[in-house]
């Protein structure tokens, strides 16, 4: 899942806010170098999920849910240029789980993605404007569990979220400081890969299908004349799997039968930010 975006787009943000306060700008240095622009932010979002799955084979259906919660620590690095096209980056590490539901299990999860990006500023009825940013990237989510079972077998499966995604972000400054972000993404070029392993029974191998995600974010910053930015904000993130084959995966040397999923998780909670432009 992409991350970031709320707060990120502080380095255009001074820039832009010329317009807003009506100061003019500074008459142009031919002698200087046109600047780069260098963002890094810290983003703590303590996500509670939510997900459905279904379970499909020979000897029938069985279907669950679940809730836990989730806290991302999220580095983001971004970079634009003078021509206005930029370069982002964010990872966050593996992080468990809690509040699971059955505590012979263990949940983990992290992420990385990687985009550019094109700022736009439109006027709108001076002096105000807004600051409209496309992007398109590649990303991975990464999601291990574990449990051991009644009888003591260590069951693992991972799965892979990973795709293209295209989005754009909203900047709408409301003064000198202050500002409000809108952000949205979306997966149309996603897959879901599955890795099942539980060596106690013979089960193993993996599967793959369509993963559809979504991210939609909005945020209200504060930004420093020295280029310090905080956020607050909230973000929702979804994906959603139609239905994963059990042919490629086998059981003491016998296929499996049958088809895991649909399966559908949301996540969704505050975010915090912190970050520095240079």
């Amino acid at each position: 899942m992409r991350q970031g975006a709320v707060l990120g787009v502080a380095a255009v943000v001074a820039v832009s806010l010329v317009y807003v306060t009506g100061a003019p700008p500074a008459a142009a240095d031919d002698s200087q170098p046109a600047k780069i622009q260098q963002t890094v932010t810290i983003i703590y979002w303590p996500a509670n999920a939510t997900g459905q799955v279904q379970f499909s084979a020979n000897r029938g259906t069985l279907n669950g849910n679940g809730t836990l919660s989730l806290p991302f620590w999220i580095l983001d690095y971004r970079l634009t240029t003078p021509w206005n096209v930029g370069f982002h980056l964010d990872y966050g590490p593996y992080e468990p789980a809690s509040g699971l539901a059955n505590p012979a299990q263990s949940t983990s999860a992290g992420l990385w993605n990687a985009d550019v990006f094109y700022n736009w500023t439109i006027p709108l009825k001076p002096p105000a404007v807004i600051i409209f940013e496309p992007f398109a990237g590649y990303g991975e989510t990464h999601v291990n569990n574990s449990v051991t079972t009644a009888l003591g077998n260590l069951v693992t499966e991972s799965t892979v979220y990973s795709g293209i995604y295209l989005g754009a972000n909203a900047i709408l400054p409301l003064s000198e400081h202050f500002f409000i972000v809108g952000s949205g993404t979306w997966y149309p070029w996603s897959n879901a890969t599955f890795n099942l392993n539980a060596p106690g029974v013979g089960l193993s191998g993996s599967a793959s299908a369509s993963a559809p995600q979504y991210i939609y974010s909005v945020s209200f910053a504060y930004q420093t004349s020295s280029l310090w930015t905080f956020s607050l904000g909230y973000e929702w993130y979804g994906v959603s799997v139609s239905g994963v084959p059990l042919s490629t995966m086998t059981a003491r040397g016998e296929t499996i039968g049958g088809a895991f999923c649909p399966c559908n998780s949301q996540f969704s909670g505050p975010t915090f930010a912190v970050g520095k432009t240079f």
